[in-house]
């Protein structure tokens, strides 16, 4: 079979290959920015242009230290990390079936980004307030979702394999057969991962158990507390 003179199989071949290149250049690429963005130029701008202005010293008093925090811009806040996160994430789910050195250079670059986040905070920034909640809120929507697309992704870029194009040359498997299974495995990897999900709890056991023990002792504390008031 041919479409324009071309053998299907060679036409997968390369639309596959182009697909790995175009995804390889464009994760390096935004990988190298990231990292200039966000570790090169706030060390460079913290180096030559806030450490000469900066009056301080380790032997400055708490309420010196917290004046000179005061003067440091606000915390921007997590949407741009987040972003940054399910964008690596729908890399990495989305994609690794076909360019399986994802993995290693986004957990390359986030090794880095962990130590340039913590030179940020504490250094480039106001110490932000972590207020108390109890999920990630529509992220965890986003990356659910994600997780979902990311099943029939792989399914069906799998479904383009040359190799499985060839056993359907070889074997007399006809398109609709491949068709039909690559559903059936997809429907079958949803259903294992709503088991899953429903199998493996959010909070393991032992954390639900200290977070208890915790808000017993608050709660005792605190009626002892209102006792020795009243």
């Amino acid at each position: 079979m041919s479409v324009n003179g071309a053998p299907v199989g060679d036409l997968t071949v390369t639309r596959l290959l182009f697909v790995v290149q175009r995804l390889a250049s464009l994760l390096i690429v935004t990988q190298l920015v990231n990292q200039v963005t966000e570790v090169v130029i706030p060390f460079l701008v913290d180096r030559f242009i806030s450490a000469p202005n900066r009056k301080e010293s380790e032997d400055d008093s708490e309420e010196d230290k917290f004046r000179n925090q005061s003067a440091l811009p606000p915390f921007p806040g997590l949407f741009a990390e987040y972003i940054e996160l399910l964008v690596q994430f729908g890399y990495l789910s989305l994609f690794s079936c076909v360019f399986p050195l994802t993995a290693v250079l986004l957990l390359l670059n986030n090794l880095t980004e962990i130590r340039s986040d913590a030179y940020k905070i504490c250094r480039l920034f106001r110490k932000p307030f972590s207020p108390p909640v109890a999920n990630m809120g529509v992220w965890q929507v986003a990356f659910e979702v994600l997780s979902y697309v990311s099943v029939v992704s792989n399914c069906w870029l799998l479904l383009l394999s040359p190799r499985l194009q060839r056993l359907q040359e070889e074997g007399g498997v006809s398109g609709t057969n491949i068709l039909l299974a690559a559903v059936g495995v997809e429907h079958l990897l949803i259903i294992i991962k709503l088991i899953m999900a429903a199998l493996i709890p959010d909070e393991p056991g032992w954390i639900r158990k200290k977070r208890e023990r915790m808000e017993y002792r608050s709660m005792r504390a605190l009626r002892q507390q209102q006792g020795e008031e009243s």
